[in-house]
């Protein structure tokens, strides 16, 4: 009985409640990998997401790292600079702002950060580089 109390007061803390959809937290994991796929052009509330499961943020992180390897907002950002990526190879008449906007950064010079950051060089040189003409 203690370990029951222990996971109730878990589930009151961390927010699984009595909303359980699935049957594992690998479950909970890959349906939050699904919504953030879904989502990677709007601005990223976890908050809101993680509502959608049952979830309060916190707990959603801890899940989502120890299934994943990473925490959701990691993945958000891979996911949002391959499709930047590949958008700047494959649609050389917008400027950077379009291909920041269509992958959900709002600040132009934000996601020219976050791009060099995660790939090593500008938007701008990996567009002239044409790497692949796939953006990979």
């Amino acid at each position: 009985t203690r370990i029951l109390a222990a996971s109730e007061r878990m589930d009151q803390e961390f927010g699984l409640g009595t909303d359980r959809r699935f049957d594992s937290l690998s479950e909970y994991a890959d349906a939050l990998e699904t919504m953030l796929a879904a989502n990677i052009r709007q601005d990223a509330n976890l908050a809101k997401l993680c509502a959608g499961l049952g979830l309060k943020p916190a707990y959603a992180i801890k899940i989502y790292t120890k299934y994943k390897g990473v925490t959701p907002m990691r993945h958000l950002t891979v996911l949002r600079i391959n499709q930047a990526k590949q958008i700047l190879v494959r649609n050389p008449e917008l400027e950077i702002k379009q291909v920041a906007d269509l992958v959900g950064f709002e600040d132009q010079l934000y996601f020219s950060r976050v791009f060099a950051r995660e790939t090593g060089m500008s938007p701008t040189a990996w567009r002239a580089g044409r790497h692949g003409e796939e953006g990979t």
